[in-house]
């Protein structure tokens, strides 16, 4: 069985003379607009191949594409859940054969069985396993399966050869700001723990292969918490015997399945290859928009104290830290990843403090397995280095913005503290000590302005 790659949650799986299209997203922008595929890939009609059905696992407009759906034959059969508005368009387009499939019954399509899997509770969504009597694959597509909905398919699908699963907490419904915006940990967390229940042979990182398009790009900032590479991470710590077997794929691949294994064929679709494009930045950086309205008053460029920020992060911040180590305990206990980045006038700068049990090491630039954040601007580093402002300044002038969401995976656990741990800039900057020897230099300052007046009238 072949499962081929065309972008976000639009995949082929084929076996055979069998073809069936999954959630078919044939357009670059979707959502009104407001959304793209990420990367860019261009797809070639002439050569796509004959399809001996098509499947929609719900409504949401990245799944449920009209545009793209119109390229489609009408006499092709479409498979989709109850759901009248999904019904009602398939109908105005003029497809003649819609089939309303149900949770737990299976059905045949040519050589390929598929049996419907249930969503979260309240959704009107499907998953899929599809099987072809050697092999299984379960296409998760966005559902949420609860533990006893994973018991049951395993009940009756012992081992999953290929899950495609979702691994993206989405925060894009908190983008209109009704909420506080911070890491989705209990979503993230049943995520790890379906995939850990799953247990299957091997993996894909399913549907988030899209970003905002440019007039929207500010939402790429703050929709994408978790990176390819912090999910695999914390797979692997659970699953260790996945490592080589988890796959990042891109439009235009293939992935083949076996009794034998899954391998993966880079860019050997001929109807769907990659476009070459200009990087977007899809780092998750909440605290962007914050700390961009300051940049045009900032007075420190890069090369003016890069040198004297790499010495304090690297020498006299973690000569502090382990002077100071029963403060820093509990960091070492969490493996807590702390990245800490400085806003300059034209740049920004990070440095990530990694603790364990043997203390604590320094690693420079942005460090996507991070668990806390921490951002100032290098102007109040600097003056707080200097010592001419206080940290009580900084934080309230809101040059200094902090999360935490340290969390710890280990062996099929996933825990958190039940305090956030401190951040070091705080401690280190916001003691007494700190506070009085600004006041000291304030003190001596305006004496010296006094002794300064007087000579004046002398």
């Amino acid at each position: 069985m072949d499962v081929e790659m065309l972008g976000h949650a639009t995949i082929l799986i084929r076996s055979g003379q069998t073809s069936i299209l999954f959630d078919p997203l044939l357009y670059d922008t979707h959502h009104e607009g407001l959304y793209e595929i990420h990367p860019r890939r261009s797809l070639d009609f002439d050569y796509f191949p004959t399809l001996s059905a098509v499947v929609i696992s719900h409504q949401h407009a990245d799944h449920y594409d009209l545009q793209s759906l119109a390229l489609l034959p009408a006499n092709v059969p479409i498979f989709i859940p109850d759901d009248p508005l999904i019904t009602a368009g398939l109908h105005e387009l003029g497809f003649r054969e819609i089939y309303t499939v149900n949770i737990g019954s299976s059905f045949n399509i040519d050589e390929l069985v598929l049996l419907p899997t249930a969503p979260a509770d309240g959704a009107v969504e499907f998953g899929f396993i599809v099987s072809d009597g050697k092999t299984a694959v379960w296409n998760i597509i966005d559902t949420l399966p609860s533990p006893s909905t994973i018991a049951g398919v395993m009940a009756n699908t012992p081992l999953v050869d290929l899950a495609i699963v979702p691994w993206q907490p989405l925060l894009d419904e908190l983008a209109c700001g009704d909420r506080p915006l911070a890491f989705p940990m209990e979503h993230y967390r049943r995520l790890l723990e379906n995939v850990w229940q799953i247990n299957a042979a091997a993996l894909v990182l399913g549907a988030c292969g899209f970003c905002a398009t440019q007039q929207n790009d500010w939402l790429n900032k703050i929709t994408f918490p978790v990176s390819p590479s912090r999910f695999q991470n914390d797979v692997l710590a659970a699953c260790p015997a996945l490592q080589r077997r988890i796959f990042e794929t891109l439009p235009g691949d293939r992935l083949r399945v076996e009794n034998s294994g899954t391998t993966l064929e880079r860019g050997v679709l001929p109807y769907c290859r990659l476009v070459p494009d200009v990087p977007i930045e899809t780092r998750w950086r909440p605290w962007a928009g914050q700390f961009e309205k300051f940049a045009s008053a900032l007075t420190l460029g890069e090369s003016a104290c890069a040198v004297r920020l790499e010495d304090f992060f690297t020498e006299e911040l973690t000569r502090f830290v382990r002077e100071n180590a029963p403060e820093f305990s509990w960091h070492g206990i969490w493996l807590h990843r702390r990245q800490v980045t400085v806003y300059m006038r034209n740049s920004e700068l990070s440095w990530t403090l990694v603790f364990d049990d043997n203390g604590v090491r320094v690693e420079r630039g942005f460090d996507p397995l991070a668990q806390a954040h921490s951002v100032i601007t290098g102007d109040s580093l600097v003056s707080l280095l200097e010592r001419t402002r206080t940290w009580s300044h900084v934080v309230l002038a809101g040059h200094y913005w902090q999360m935490d969401f340290t969390y710890r995976v280990d062996g099929g656990r996933f825990a958190v503290p039940c305090e956030p741990l401190s951040c070091p800039l705080r401690i280190y900057f916001g003691g007494a000590d700190h506070a009085a020897a600004v006041l000291h230099g304030r003190i001596q300052k305006a004496g010296q302005s006094e002794i300064d007046a007087t000579e004046g009238l002398v």
